[in-house]
């Protein structure tokens, strides 16, 4: 009694060796568009963390603020000036001559704006403060977000 054996022949070997490439091209795709979209998220994460400083300090040192100038875009009360720009990239806040960043090396300002919003002529009670940022090493990743912050006392 003799035996025969079975084997895999060459056509089943390529087509098994192409089903496997398919499945590892798919399983290859998902985790780069896996890898692509973490990185977005991160990146927006940072931005998102740049809000949430820029907005606290905007409340906690801002409300204590009885006037804000239009013109040079200064807030000022009983102890000190506060005067906020964009300098490189950077927003930075000007208290009495010293200059502090406000946006850490991911982040770049892109705008900073103020409307007064007028209790009566030439009076603000309350100043909407529009900021936009964007991700230094994406600049498609941006941030626009507004903080409205009421003025301590309305007279000047």
């Amino acid at each position: 009694m003799t035996k025969k054996l079975k084997a895999i022949t060459l056509t089943e070997t390529v087509v098994y060796i192409a089903i496997f490439s398919i499945f590892m091209v798919i399983l290859i795709q998902f985790f780069l568009s896996v890898q692509v979209n973490q990185d977005k998220v991160y990146k927006e994460l940072e931005l998102e963390m740049n809000q949430i400083f820029i907005s606290n300090h905007l409340e906690e040192t801002l409300g204590h603020s009885s006037v804000f100038n239009s013109e040079s875009n200064s807030f000022f009360n009983k102890q000190e000036t506060l005067e906020y720009k964009i300098l490189n990239g950077d927003l930075i806040l000007e208290k009495d001559g010293v200059v502090t960043s406000l946006v850490n090396s991911k982040a770049v300002a892109q705008s900073i704006s103020f409307e007064p919003i007028w209790a009566q002529e030439g009076i603000a009670s309350a100043v909407k403060i529009n900021v936009s940022l964007r991700h230094s090493g994406n600049e498609r990743v941006t941030r626009d977000f507004s903080n409205l912050i009421k003025l301590a006392i309305h007279e000047e």
